[in-house]
């Protein structure tokens, strides 16, 4: 794409590789079966997205089923079975409609879960070691599996340093992660 920055010319490239199209592009355009479902920057598209089909197309995502318990003032409270996320909201959704919450991987912490964890406590199921980051499929009580994408910061010292099948853990995510999927 260095030929767009020495010519200036807006350039049309239409691919289904979304790590391509968030690189190359300031502006995307999702389309699905012909109409656009969301135009945006890369941060808005990925951050951002408008139903649950942008936020599986572009990346990742844990999708979780939600119903809205109140929607007072611009501020919507959704329930999941990961508990409750609040959200700023302009829309007019009434109590007990079903929508969605979506969450990043890479947006959830694991930790090996400790007496003291109070957050939401799973099981290792799967690991998938990238050198850089591992994702692990963390199974949770209800039989949910939630996928979590960790950087690798440091180098485990020995096996205890290491999170491993079966390990029991705890997930964590600033609630400001979540993602309101209206469909």
């Amino acid at each position: 794409m260095n030929i767009q920055d020495k010519v200036g010319v807006t350039f049309v490239v239409v691919t289904h590789d979304q790590e391509e199209a968030m690189t190359l592009s300031t502006r995307i355009a999702v389309m699905d079966k012909g109409r656009f479902i969301q135009t945006g920057t890369p941060t808005e598209i990925y951050e951002y997205p408008n139903d649950r089909f942008v936020a599986d197309f572009i990346g990742s995502a844990n999708i979780l089923d939600g119903e809205v318990v109140s929607n007072i003032e611009g501020k919507v409270e959704v329930s999941t079975y990961l508990g409750k996320f609040s959200f700023k909201n302009t829309s007019n959704i009434a109590k007990g409609s079903t929508l969605y919450v979506g969450l990043r991987p890479e947006k959830i912490s694991i930790s090996r879960a400790t007496s003291k964890s109070k957050n939401i406590i799973g099981y290792i199921d799967d690991i998938g070691y990238f050198g850089n980051t591992s994702r692990y499929k963390v199974r949770l009580d209800n039989d949910q599996i939630i996928d979590v994408t960790a950087q690798n910061q440091k180098r485990p010292k020995d096996e205890k340093d290491r999170l491993t099948y079966e390990d029991k853990v705890n997930l964590s995510w600033d609630n400001s992660s979540a993602m309101l999927l209206l469909k």
